[in-house]
């Protein structure tokens, strides 16, 4: 899944794919927004750390379709 915009709490922010967490920053602040979309990227390794070895086929089939 890759890192998406979302919004929480009328704040911008990123998050990984449709259910992760949507880490939110200062509307403007290019810096927070590094900041927000790498802790997205970090939670996106995570899960596939976490993921069964069909899983992580299945994951990198999705990436490719949206691409």
């Amino acid at each position: 899944m890759p890192v998406v915009k979302c919004q929480r709490d009328g704040k911008p922010g990123w998050k990984w794919g449709d259910a992760g967490h949507c880490y939110t920053y200062t509307e403007g602040d290019t810096e927070g927004s590094d900041e927000a979309k790498a802790k997205a990227h970090k939670q996106g390794a995570a899960a596939r750390a976490n993921m069964s070895p069909r899983e992580k086929i299945a994951e990198g089939l999705r990436e490719r379709r949206q691409s």
